[in-house]
């Protein structure tokens, strides 16, 4: 996938000439050498999970005077060993992201005009990011707000609802929906909200199918959700809570991966469309909300 890198976090990063690998490095290691010859390779014939990987990025910090671009690189210098967003725009114009820490900043050489007779001072700027938390994240499901280039507000703040994808969910039989990963990369973190309305509810079981045709997650939760509460599950996090005290608590205790749960996370959602079958055990209709953004490799 192509990216032209733009933020991290509200930091505009130097984006004038720049030299910025992509690709799709940093693929997890799993062999174990055989007394006999070759290799046993732990995944067997299954793709290998992406580990962290480290993004060399240099680019041209421009300003109109050199106290300008001095204040501006001393904001990327003081982001260094922070943990916050990093945006990229692909060539059709969307915007993906991913979590990652800017692990170091060096100006290669002394300010410099960008060419003679031009009044803008240039900075030629090496950054390093180290990428964590694979895929990037494309197009948030649901109706949140965006605002200016896609991804940022004003100063470059995130002003996204995530409200997720919403399904009305039946109290006198199986609900099926689908749930649609557009990217090309398996995501792992989706997050599922069920929420009671008048009614409680006693159990919640949850079954995903994915576009292979293949079963992958078997979830049990035999808790109670009270009138107007919700049990989040997170598939990320691998966490299981309510909001029945106000301020969402574990309940752990209630909570299972059933027989025929065949993947190693809790939940995931491979590129095309995933199949999800939920049977609550309750007198009236409940809502499921499911938070998921598109996978990109």
């Amino acid at each position: 996938m192509l990216l032209s890198y733009e933020r991290f976090g509200a930091i505009a990063l130097p984006i004038y000439d720049p030299s910025e690998p992509v690709g799709a490095s940093g693929t997890r290691a799993s062999y174990l050498d055989l007394p006999a010859g070759g290799a046993y390779r732990g995944y067997g014939v299954e793709q290998a999970p992406q580990g962290a990987r480290v993004l060399r990025r240099t680019g041209t910090m421009l300003g109109a005077s050199l106290v300008e671009v001095d204040v501006a690189f001393a904001a990327l210098c003081a982001a260094r060993g922070t943990v916050q967003p990093l945006y990229a725009r692909r060539p059709d114009g969307s915007v993906v992201w991913t979590m990652a820490e800017l692990s170091s900043v060096d100006a290669l050489r002394e300010p410099r005009a960008l060419f003679r007779g031009c009044p803008e001072v240039a900075l030629d700027v090496d950054t390093e990011f180290v990428l964590y938390d694979p895929p990037w994240r494309g197009s948030a499901h649901g109706d949140g707000w965006t605002f200016d280039a896609g991804y940022h507000f004003d100063a470059g703040l995130v002003f996204d609802e995530q409200t997720g994808d919403v399904f009305n969910l039946s109290a006198s039989s199986m609900t099926i929906f689908s749930l649609v990963n557009a990217g090309n990369a398996t995501i792992l973190d989706p997050i599922f909200e069920v929420r009671a309305s008048t009614v409680g509810i006693s159990q919640v079981s949850i079954r995903t199918i994915g576009p292979d045709g293949s079963d992958q997650a078997r979830l049990l939760y035999t808790g109670a959700i009270f009138p107007g509460h919700t049990l989040r599950i997170d598939a990320g996090r691998q966490a299981v809570e309510t909001n029945d005290t106000g301020a969402y608590v574990g309940d752990y205790a209630h909570f299972t991966l059933d027989a025929g749960h065949l993947i190693p996370g809790w939940l995931q959602l491979d590129p095309g469309t995933t199949v999800v079958e939920v049977t609550i055990t309750s007198t009236t209709d409940a809502i499921l909300t499911a938070i998921y953004s598109d996978g990109w490799a």
